[in-house]
This record gives structure tokens, sequence and C-alpha cells, in this order.
């Protein structure tokens, strides 16, 4: 590890280039296919994947994700020096021994300093297991781990790269090259007594060489070995398949000399990038803009046989327009102006209310829309996806009740669900790409739009239940004399609890239907299936008390808002025990989240039962009061 290091600290040497000019466009850059995580995406969304997990964000201040590409691509050292990783625990950055910084932000040179001070201790926790380690030492693996890949991706290029030159005209002659002569590490595999020179010097511990010739070799020597191993690189695979008995087959430009797969088109397609990264380090952006176009055309020529470039522009589309931000934009936006309609202009801000909620949910549609075409696949595969799904339902029974009721109570429940549940999805896109390969037994689409789709909604229709529950209590508390009201919401608890129970029974049936096919049996307690059954129980037993009179309607209530407890340990909880078989495509990064959140809906619902059956035996009090003085 210290030899790695220090490699990394000597390598920032490199002459840093001239940043690009305003003219440099990257849309056609953008629009290249790749290969990355088991599926073909365009470049820009590779881009995006990245800076969000290093960064937080899908773009810099200054800088959109593949101009940041650009740079880290072809020109490391700016690139090393610019404050991109977001290291927000403060008990890593004393580790590292780092200086605190304005938002949590350092860069890669600072991040190497401080691994390279702590080098013995780190290799001794990176060999211990993730349930050996603390809280905080898993926070140091976690940004270590980002900070290899952002190695990774910056050697990409690096043996095309001209990053050899030799000043003294001795070393040259030993060498067998020109003094002052850049060459990348390809031209030198063409030059055996390089490496035999090399060699033979360091062998003879610069045996007749003056101390700065000494220098020079050992960073000669560093070069040439990182050199070496970033022939092994392969998560920059841009080079289409070429080859017919390897006709899916994507190579990165490093990977491709060690494979033996190199052909004259590979050498053009290549070539063709060496001149993006001499257009870049000159500032011509009319060179840079003529390369990055006809990059795009080679690329998708080679790779047509394997996807659309529609697919591809449909992808960078869905990027551009970030549906999904702007749909939690117009959530918050209209919960403000239902909230402000309590106040003033109640008719007027209503009605603006409910278009606002309304245009959120054309957005949050359109973004769904548009992954399933992307993914050609229902959108309910991952943690992710399920969640942003569950707010478009959620949304939608908003939109509903309010069109049937026009109280606001139907904008209410889709503003605060969308934004919540919006807000909760933007917290797993850091995880990596939310449109990834699938496990195979995930992988059907006919279970995925039956089965995950229908208890998807089901776990939807459970949330506007429970902030109906919620609703009740807090009208029960504050307005306790308006009983119209408070009835009207409890008659909506009782039919949203009905639609819930069937929609998780019977997406559960499906699920054990989908199980008896897959693994040769319909139930196996599995802890995913236990949660699901959990639910289905749960509501029955609400449902039967109420109507047998057992439970009154603030009990029905507080039922309601215990079912988004529930829920929520069956679809985010039994993750947490990392056993059955349905532990695939989730994260297990939520257990203090999921705790506050538990605890918070329980303490909720003691508070509020008490208080609104304290409020409810005040206001029996004063009618049977009221009843005996009408009587006298």
């Amino acid at each position: 590890m210290k030899r790695l290091l220090s490699s990394i600290l000597l390598l920032s040497s490199v002459v840093a280039a001239a940043s690009p000019t305003p003219d440099f466009t990257f849309k056609e850059l953008g629009l290249v296919p790749m290969l990355h995580e088991g599926r073909i995406k365009p470049l820009d969304t590779f881009a995006r994947i990245h800076l969000l997990a290093f960064y937080g964000r899908s773009k810099l201040p200054d800088q959109s994700a593949m101009q940041w590409l650009a740079e880290l691509l072809f020109d490391e050292s700016r690139a090393y020096d610019r404050r991109v990783f977001n290291v927000s625990d403060y008990a890593v950055v004393e580790a590292l021994g780092l200086e605190r910084t304005e938002g949590h932000k350092y860069s890669f040179y600072e991040l190497t300093q401080g691994f390279q001070s702590q080098a013995e201790t780190f290799s001794q926790l990176l060999n211990k297991k993730e349930e050996e380690r603390t809280s905080v030492q898993n926070h140091m693996v976690e940004v270590y781990e980002k900070y290899l890949r952002y190695l990774e991706i910056s050697r990409s290029f690096s043996v095309f790269l001209p990053q050899f030159e030799v000043s003294s005209p001795k070393l040259a002659l030993a060498l067998t090259v020109q003094p002052g002569e850049r060459l990348s590490f390809r031209d030198l595999m063409k030059r055996k007594q390089f490496e035999e020179g090399i060699r033979r010097l360091v062998t003879s511990k610069g045996a007749g060489l003056t101390d700065d010739e000494k220098r020079e070799l050992a960073e000669l020597s560093i070069r040439y070995d990182r050199a070496q191993r970033d022939v092994q690189t392969e998560i920059f695979r841009i080079i289409p398949p070429q080859w017919q008995h390897a006709s899916d087959l994507w190579l990165a430009p490093t990977a491709l000399m060690g494979s033996g797969l190199g052909s004259p088109e590979s050498t053009q397609y290549l070539n063709l990038w060496k001149g993006l990264y001499e257009a870049y380090h000159s500032g011509d952006g009319r060179k840079w803009n003529e390369t990055s176009a006809r990059i795009l055309v080679e690329s998708q020529q080679h790779a047509a046989k394997v996807i659309s470039p529609w697919k591809i522009r449909l992808e960078n589309a869905y990027n551009r327009f970030d549906f999904f931000t702007y749909s939690l934009a117009l959530y918050i936006a209209s919960f403000l102006a239902l909230a402000f309609s309590w106040m003033i202009w109640p008719q007027a801000l209503a009605r603006w209310s409910f278009g606002l909620l309304a245009a959120g949910g054309v957005f949050h549609l359109a973004g769904m829309v548009m992954r399933v075409v992307i993914m050609g696949r229902p959108p309910v595969a991952t943690l992710y996806e399920s969640i942003i799904f569950v707010g478009l339902t959620a949304v939608v029974f908003g939109l509903v009740l309010e069109r049937m009721r026009r109280n606001g109570l139907g904008t209410l429940i889709g503003a605060v669900s969308g934004a919540i549940l919006q807000f909760m999805g933007t917290r797993y896109e850091t995880s990596g790409d939310t449109m990834g390969m699938l496990v195979a037994v995930l992988n059907t689409n006919f279970w995925l739009a039956t089965h995950v789709v229908t208890i998807t909604i089901g776990y939807g229709s459970c949330f506007v239940g429970g902030v109906l529950g919620h609703v009740y209590l807090l009208s029960r508390i504050f307005k306790p004399k308006d009983q119209a009201k408070a009835d009207e919401v409890s008659r909506n608890i009782v039919g949203v609890s009905l639609v819930s129970l069937f929609f998780t029974m019977f997406g559960t049936i499906l699920g054990g239907i989908w199980a008896d096919q897959s693994w040769g049996r319909f139930w196996g307690w599995d802890p995913k299936e236990n949660g699901a059954l959990w639910i289905v129980l749960w509501l029955l037993f609400l449902l039967h008390a109420r109507l047998c009179g057992i439970v009154g309607k603030i009990g029905m209530a507080v039922g309601m808002v215990l079912t988004n407890v529930i829920v929520a340990l069956a679809w985010f909880g039994v993750n947490l025990l990392n056993v059955g078989l349905h532990s695939y495509g989730f994260t297990s990064n939520i257990a203090t989240n999921l705790a506050l959140f538990c605890g918070a809906e329980i303490l909720f619902s003691i508070v509020t039962y008490a208080m609104a059956k304290q409020k409810e035996q005040l206001l029996d009090k004063d009618e049977s009061l009221r009843k005996g003085i009408v009587q006298t």
C-alpha cells in the first residue's frame, strides 16, 4: 500500500494541461456508449453516477459531469487537486489527519496524504471483515474504495498518453530513447530495450549516475511499474465488440493491450481518443468537437448490433431533464400553497396546490415511463425504484381522493407522501447505477409486472392510510369539535385500508406462485415472505376489530399509523437480517434511519392516542352536561 501511495504522489508531477476553452462541447462525447456494471449506457450516465458517488451531486459548481470526467481522464494533475470527495464524517477526517474544510470536500491529493500517514493501520483494517470493524472504520474503508475507483478511472488512458520523458542524456542513451522525447507506455512496449535498461539500472542501484539522475530513474521506474498495473484497468469499457467470436465483449483501452484482441478498427478508434487528448491539452476547441463527433459515429457503428442509438439518446435526455428533482420541487410547492390556503385565499391557493401536485405527478410519471423504456422492465426491482414507485402511487391516490372530496385532504396526502418518498430516493442515488442489472431470479418481466408492482402498490396505499391516520389524530386533538370532517377522514381510512389489504394480499399470493416456479416451493417462511404476511394479518386484524367495534375511530387511526412501522420493517427491515432468498438488490446501511422512523411513529401513536382520547372524554362530558341542562 505504501508503494501505491508513493507512486501516486510521484505521478502528480505530470505537467498540468491547459483547461479547455468555453468552445469545447461535450454533448457528442456524452452520447458515446460504453459497458459498465453489466449494462450498456451513455458516457454521460457513467460520469454522473461516479460524480454523484464522489461528490454527492451529479455536477460541480463550475463543471458538468462530462467536463469533470474529461479532466479526470486527460488532466489527472488538475483533477487530483480538485476537491470532489465528500467526507462528512468528522471522525474519518480526524483519523486520516486531515483538516476540516468547508462543505466536507477533499481532494485526491489530500486523501493520498491521509492514507499514506495511516498506511500500516489501514492495511490491517482492510484485512478485517466488515462486521469486525466499527462504524467509523467502515466509513474509512468506503472512502478508500471510492478513492481507488477515482484512481482507476483517471488511469484509463494512461498507457496511451505520453507520460514518459527522459531529460538526462546519459539515462536516455542507456534506455535507448532520445532526450526530451515524450513517449507512451504503448510506445515503450515496442522497445524491449527500455524495460531491460530500467531493470538493469535499478538492479545496479544506479551505479555511475548522479543523484539527480538516480531520482529521475526512480521516478521512471515507479511510473513504468504503475503503467504495467494500469493494463489491468477495466472500468472504462468504451471499445465496442468488433470480433465475431466475442460479439458481446467490450474492452477498456488499457485491457486491450493484454487481451490480444487488437485490430485495425480498435487502433483507429483509440487514435481518435488520443487526438481528443491532444485537443484537450492544446485547448483546440474545434479539433475537440470534430474528434468527439467522429468518436460518436465510430462507436455507434460498432455497437449497433447490441444497442440502439435512440436508446442511448433517450437515457441521455432522462439524465438531462432530471424529472424527479422537478417533481420533488413541485410537491414541496404544492404543500406550501396548501398550507397558505388555510390562512389566505383558500379557494385560489387550493386550486394552485392541486395543479402543482398534478404537475409534479406528470414529471414523476414521465421519469418512470422513460426508465421503463430504457431498462425494458418494470421499475420496481431495486430499493431506489420501489421508493420512487411507491411515491408515485401515493401521489395518484392523493389526486384521486382530491378529485372526489375537493377538501384539500387528497392534496395534502399526495404532496407530503410524494415529497418524503422522493427525498428518500435521492439518498439512494449515490449507491451506484439506479438502472443496474438484476440478479437472475429477478430478471423476469412478467413477475416484476405482476407480483412486485402489485405488492409495491400495496405499500403505497398503506402509507396513504398512515398519513390519513396522522391527519385524523391531529384533527381530533386540535379541532375536536369538527366531528363531520373527522368522520369523513375516518371513512377514508377504512376505504384505503381495504385497498391496501387487496393489493398486499394479492401481491403476496402472486409472490408465492413466483417462488414455486423459481425455487420449487410456494412458501418457505423467508423473512421477506413473513414481512408480507405480517402486513396482511395486521390489516385484517384492524378491519375486523373496527367492524366488530373492538376499536373505535381513534384506535383505527392509530392502527394505520402503526401500519407505517410494519410496512417499513417488511420493506426495509428484513433486509438488515441478511438472510433468506430475498436479500438481493437492497442496502444494509439503513438501520439507524429505520429505528428512528419506527420509534418516532410509535411515540406519535402513544402520545396522540392519549391526547385524542382525553379530548374525546372532555367532549363527551360537555355533551352530557349540556343534555342535562337542557332536560332540567
